[in-house]
């Protein structure tokens, strides 16, 4: 329904304006019904950012298939593959992820499109900082899972056990593949680390800044990631 209803909006902006062309993200196939009406009343030529597809995240990660997922992946293929233009983040990234799952996202059609790295802001650094940070979604894609376990074996080590402060949990829940829920998280800590553990949840920028000013490390366990 999302797909159809980018498709009317952009149908009602191109009979309007001309635009010279519409950048789709590739998650659940957005532009898959813009592209089933592709120069059509004036409808742009269309490319599709390359991040991480519903697909691409089911092969790394356990979770049941849902019949809808069935669906998203074919939206998602159609998409690449009807798409004027791939943005890729990397030739690394296109190569060993991308082009291995869908052999029709030829290199012809893929463009480096480097993401932005606007910064937000700068951390003093704190000598007695002695929290460790863990920042993504919820989900063993993001490798929360592995970062939890990882926590638990370190904390068997007794130096290291009276140094560290706490481990920041910082992200959403993950509603899509892979997702754990904060509670599952907790049940895989024994009571006696459990105060160790904080789930902040999503944090807009000075809130992520606050909790941060006290982590000696920042952990990105994710399986794969394209920037």
């Amino acid at each position: 329904r999302r797909s159809a209803r980018f498709a009317r909006a952009l149908e009602h902006l191109a009979a309007q304006r001309h635009i010279d062309l519409v950048e789709f993200y590739d998650y659940c196939g957005p532009a898959y019904y813009a592209l089933a009406h592709a120069g059509q009343n004036g409808m742009p030529p269309v490319a599709i950012r390359l991040h991480n597809t519903v697909e691409l995240i089911a092969k790394r990660v356990r979770s049941a298939l849902d019949p809808d997922r069935l669906l998203q992946f074919g939206m998602e293929r159609t998409a690449i593959a009807g798409a004027d233009l791939l943005l890729a983040p990397g030739e690394r990234y296109f190569r060993d992820e991308i082009q291995p799952l869908y052999p029709e996202a030829g290199k012809s059609r893929m463009q480096i499109s480097e993401p932005i790295h606007a910064p937000v802001g700068t951390l003093d650094y704190n000598p007695l900082a002695n929290d460790v940070a863990f920042y993504g979604r919820l989900s063993t894609f993001k490798g929360v899972d592995t970062f939890i376990r990882a926590a638990l074996l370190a904390l068997e080590d007794p130096a290291f056990e009276r140094w560290v402060g706490r481990f920041l949990v910082i992200g959403p829940e993950e509603t899509v593949a892979g997702g754990l829920s904060v509670d599952a998280l907790r049940a895989k800590i024994p009571a006696e680390w459990a105060d160790r553990f904080v789930f902040t949840g999503r944090l807009n920028h000075e809130r992520l800044f606050a909790q941060l000013r006290s982590a000696a490390f920042a952990c990105f366990a994710n399986r794969v990631e394209s920037f």
